[in-house]
């Protein structure tokens, strides 16, 4: 009877072994982290593309607000109004927004909305006096508000348009 033979196994190839199934790991990973990073590319382009510019009088409407923009004007303000700066004018926007959702919606102009130009740059709510200002704040359930916002642009602004955000996934945009 034949002694059965003992296979040696040396470490070098215990070693070369440990790197293959590595290597594999390793590609089977690299492809998972690659297509997790191409679905959120898709989802985020998605997300923009979704993105619909509506213009003035056009009511922007869902399932938990409607925001409308009935009037823009440009100026210095009403009397008693800081002048715009250099080069700048006030403009003006008269804003409605209700509130359709079963709770609160908080509002707040100054940190929630701007004015974006062609550029990219942005430019907020300036010291204009209005004669009927947007009270912003909490708007309790099927409630409404309606008033005006002075934002600060330089008077060469051409295109100009409304971001309000925060009330939803995606931003209200309006081509003033």
């Amino acid at each position: 009877m034949k002694k059965p033979t003992k296979s040696k196994i040396t470490a070098k190839q215990i070693h070369h072994k440990h790197f293959f199934v590595a290597g594999i790991a390793a590609f089977f990973l690299t492809g998972i982290l690659l297509g997790a990073f191409f679905v959120s590319q898709n989802s985020a382009h998605r997300a923009f593309a979704d993105l619909h510019v509506f213009k003035p009088g056009q009511t922007i409407s869902n399932d938990l607000y409607d925001v409308r923009i009935d009037d823009v004007s440009t100026g210095n303000g009403e009397q008693g109004s800081m002048k715009p700066s250099a080069n700048k004018t006030y403009l003006i926007v008269n804003l409605y927004v209700k509130n359709k959702s079963s709770k609160s919606l908080s509002l707040y102009p100054v940190t929630q909305s701007y004015i974006k130009d062609d550029q990219g740059s942005t430019y907020g709510i300036g010291p204009a006096m209005v004669t009927q200002p947007f009270q912003g704040g909490n708007i309790i359930s099927g409630d409404k508000i309606k008033g005006q916002i002075a934002y600060e642009i330089p008077s060469s602004l051409k295109h100009p348009r409304f971001y309000l955000e925060g009330l939803a996934e995606l931003p209200v945009i309006i081509q003033l």
